[in-house]
């Protein structure tokens, strides 16, 4: 795959240019449209004909609600912005991947969920399979979907199993802080010990034991790991499989956990698993210290046919012949399930478009709301002069300041950008939107010291006609 990077950079030059230029023509024309309806009202007297306080503070309504809007908007269009720098600045990490294949499962698999006879069937031929690319294609697991990113704090991200317990809990909890391999992945991507050697060296060998690789910093808490994998491991070998035994008819497995066993191989701190997945991991896809299942084959079967369908990968330099590779296995093992493999590279690849385009259409959505804005701006400008044309003549006539004459205004542009960005905030917790707001705040009040004097004008031309009328009247 190309570099991503110039791609990402024109269409970010073309997004903000083209952005700033709309904005620019946008003022223009909102103020231009101003004048003109202005000039048609002004055709009558200024009394009486339209609720123009009712317009100023319906209009102020909708800029509180279009400002939270907008910069819920800005706030997303950073956080995709940052993404995908991420995703561009780190898919060298992903070099090491271009020769990798992930194996996929084809939906016609949920038919027979319902069906444990042919489902425990299709498992055994995974297993099957499973085992022949583990020997013969040296296919390794690497399942991390604890980590996959649910969301952001900031620019932080949230993992899955983050939503569902608290920090203590996921240290211990299959279902916290833990991925699954096998020992090929450790050849790929070795990992030490604590005792300065390979854990590869260190694992046991035997149906009845699990073998966990967990980090040095957590053998103060080695009793609530040993206890939650060892149900952990109990409900995956004996009670899955028996939910079978039973649907089907076969004896029950009648293994104690008292004859199970946890092995823990305590590791060095601060070691990566690469993921070989873009949507699961830190920023380069990598998990620091997690604890790591070695997957025993003496699990009940579905659960490879689960890691087949995402978490299985092999290696293959035939530019574009893996599925190749592996079809006489798979004619061998009579699956016919696997209709394909997928590059992990080209994935990590597509993820940078997809990212990509999620920002064009952003930028598209502030274009559109930054229109919509700068009109209710000008709307409610001009609602607030028809309101209050006498007061702010004689109050310009006066030597009033432009802060006087305009101060109910400026504090209900203040309140929009107050409570919006207050509201924003709390979700995002991004600092760099205060620069942002505070920026909006200034264009606009700057369109109100541009806007104001040529209002002022015609309030002074139309409350001159008004008096005219009114001479001639009593005449």
């Amino acid at each position: 795959m190309k570099n991503q990077w110039p791609y990402v950079s024109s269409y970010s030059l073309l997004a903000v240019g083209t952005l700033t230029g709309t904005l620019l023509l946008l003022a223009a024309g909102t103020m231009g449209l101003v004048f003109v309806v202005d000039g048609f009202i002004s055709q009558g007297t200024l009394k009486g004909k339209l609720p123009f306080a009712h317009f100023h503070w319906g209009a102020l309504g909708g800029k509180v609600i279009l400002t939270t809007i907008l910069f819920w908007v800005v706030a997303t269009s950073l956080l995709q912005w940052h993404q995908l720098q991420e995703k561009v600045e780190n898919l060298a990490y992903w070099n090491q991947s271009q020769d990798t294949y992930r194996t996929t499962l084809s939906s016609s698999t949920d038919a027979i969920l319902n069906d444990l006879e042919k489902d425990r069937e299709l498992n055994q031929r995974m297993l099957s399979f499973y085992q022949r690319m583990e020997i013969e294609e040296d296919a390794f697991l690497m399942e991390s979907e604890n980590y996959n990113v649910q969301g952001w704090n900031g620019v932080e991200r949230e993992y899955f199993y983050e939503e569902y317990m608290s920090a203590e809990e996921a240290r211990y909890s299959p279902d916290g802080e833990r991925v699954t391999i096998n020992a090929n992945y450790l050849e790929i991507n070795p990992i030490e010990g604590s005792n300065n050697q390979e854990v590869i060296h260190q694992m046991a060998n035997d149906e009845n034991t699990l073998t966990l690789l967990v980090p040095e910093s957590y053998r103060k808490i080695e009793k609530d790991i040993k206890e939650h994998y060892l149900e952990y491991f109990y409900f995956l070998k004996v009670e899955v499989d028996n939910l079978y035994n039973e649907a089907i008819g076969s004896p029950l497995n009648t293994t104690s956990k008292e004859a199970l066993s946890i092995q823990i191989i305590y590791t060095a701190s601060e070691q990566a698993y690469f993921t070989f997945n873009s949507a699961t991991g830190n920023a380069e896809n990598q998990v620091i210290d997690p604890i790591a299942v070695i997957y025993n084959d003496s699990l009940d079967p579905s659960t490879i046919t689960a890691y087949v369908s995402s978490s299985l990968y092999f290696q293959d330099d035939s530019e574009g012949e893996a599925f190749e590779q592996i079809r006489p296995l798979l004619e061998e093992e009579e699956i016919t399930e696997i209709p394909a493999v997928a590059s992990v590279y080209d994935e990590a690849n597509q993820a940078i478009v997809q990212q990509t385009q999620r920002l064009l259409q952003q930028t598209i959505a502030l274009i559109i709301l930054g229109i919509v804005s700068t009109v209710l701006v000008s709307f409610m400008m001009w609602a607030y002069y028809k309101a209050r044309a006498y007061d702010l003549l004689l109050m310009y006539l006066h030597g009033f300041s432009f802060w006087d004459r305009n101060k109910q205004l400026l504090l209900g542009i203040l309140l929009s950008h107050g409570v919006a960005g207050g509201i924003v905030f709390a979700f995002f917790s991004m600092p760099i939107l205060f620069p942002i707001i505070l920026f909006s705040l200034l264009l606009e009040a700057s369109i109100v010291a541009v806007l104001s004097q040529q209002l002022m004008h015609r309030n002074i031309q139309t409350v001159l006609k008004e008096s005219m009328y009114d001479y001639i009247g009593s005449g």
